[in-house]
């Protein structure tokens, strides 16, 4: 064992990089190098980036899904050993989120009915857009940490449509980005106001927003961490057309893309969306299809200079019996899509087979949300 500890400072590094957090927390008990080394910032974003780039072939997923008995769950979902493709279903292990664990904060109010989340580098944010008392909750499941935020600056007479999380590449920090409607300009122009929450200093502060938001489709964006910018469908009054809301977290700047004609004026009546290979994706479908789901898939491919974008009809996917609705893309070409009975179905762009994710307990409809997660050791006790 003596000789073990003796190991060249390098090589001691170069395994441990390749441990789960779980156990690297584990083994911060060894010794205080051990210590040191697990918790040093350079430790912390080499671990990260493997973790990132060898997401492809090792996932695990981040559920938020609420049971028939109306209780929300929290999980952390782990496919089992490697996978078969072959086979009609997906074997995994779900590991509940504690929520015993969050802190209490005396100037919030709890209730912890989280209706959406994004994910960036292993860290989750917990948010509920339709109410301005239930706190934001920023978690790491793989190592068990959470942090309640403070309470945003009061807006009198303002509504809250829409959050989002992301990362400052420049300042190494993570932001939360919240945005607020004035209430009672009914269906003309209408003022928005933006304030974000920086993880570094623990604290909200008001920012500039020159474009205008009025109301946003879903209850979470989509975060593109290539490009650390977060995307909102932002839906128009009627008389305009619908636009994509942007945030630049490190420039902390707001954009408005609109959407092509042939995007308006598509017969459907529900949308998402999602990232794909890097490239921001959007599905058009319609809920209310009773026997069978076609589903069209857009992308959305920048010049090189970025002044510009366009939208490319990728493909329509079905029509598929007993799909409701797409979720997000957990590999290249493996699309999660939600039934109507409340399973999750995992189906592939090439193949067109569709394969079951094992979870237990019977599902509420339309509740489930799904993300790509990241185990890290990124912490959201602050600092950077």
């Amino acid at each position: 064992m003596e000789t073990f500890f003796q190991m060249p400072e390098l090589v001691l590094e170069e395994i441990l990089l390749w441990l789960p957090p779980k156990c690297l927390f584990r083994f911060k008990c060894v010794c205080k190098s051990w210590n040191a080394l697990i918790n040093d910032p350079s430790f912390v974003n080499k671990h990260l980036l493997i973790n990132l780039n060898s997401c492809k072939s090792s996932t695990s997923l981040f559920l938020r899904w609420n049971l028939q008995e109306s209780k929300q769950v929290l999980s952390l979902v782990s496919f089992r050993n490697k996978e078969d493709d072959n086979g009609d279903s997906i074997s995994c292990v779900v590991e509940d989120l504690n929520l015993s664990l969050i802190p209490q904060r005396e100037d919030v109010e709890y209730c912890l009915d989280f209706v959406g989340f994004d994910h960036c580098n292993g860290i989750i944010c917990l948010f509920n857009r339709f109410s301005f008392h239930e706190p934001v909750v920023l978690c790491n499941p793989a190592i068990e940490e959470f942090k309640v935020l403070p309470k945003p600056l009061l807006l009198e007479d303002y509504q809250t449509i829409g959050y989002g999380f992301g990362y400052d590449s420049c300042d190494n920090d993570y932001k939360v980005v919240r945005i607020f409607r004035y209430i009672y300009e009914g269906f003309g122009a209408t003022e928005s106001r933006a304030q974000v929450y920086t993880l570094g200093t623990d604290s909200w502060r008001e920012i500039k927003m020159d474009v205008k938001a009025y109301y946003f489709r879903s209850h979470q964006g989509v975060y593109c961490n290539c490009k650390h910018v977060y995307y909102w469908w932002n839906e128009e009054f009627k008389g305009s057309k619908d636009r994509l809301i942007s945030f630049d977290m490190t420039k902390e700047m707001f954009y408005s893309i609109l959407l092509p004609d042939s995007i308006q004026e598509a017969d459907r009546d529900e949308d998402r969306l999602v990232m794909w290979n890097e490239l921001l994706a959007l599905f058009l479908y319609s809920e209310n299809s009773l026997f069978s789901q076609s589903i069209e898939m857009w992308v959305m491919v920048e010049n090189l200079d970025g002044s510009s974008s366009t939208w490319n009809k990728h493909l329509t996917i079905g029509p598929l019996e007993y799909i409701r609705s797409p979720l997000t893309f957990w590999k290249n070409d493996e699309l999660f899509m939600n039934t109507r009975d409340g399973e999750i179905v995992s189906y592939n762009l090439c193949t067109q087979k569709l394969r079951k994710l094992s979870i237990p307990g019977d599902v509420l409809l339309g509740w489930t949300c799904v993300d790509v997660y990241v185990k890290s050791l990124v912490s959201v006790r602050g600092g950077n």
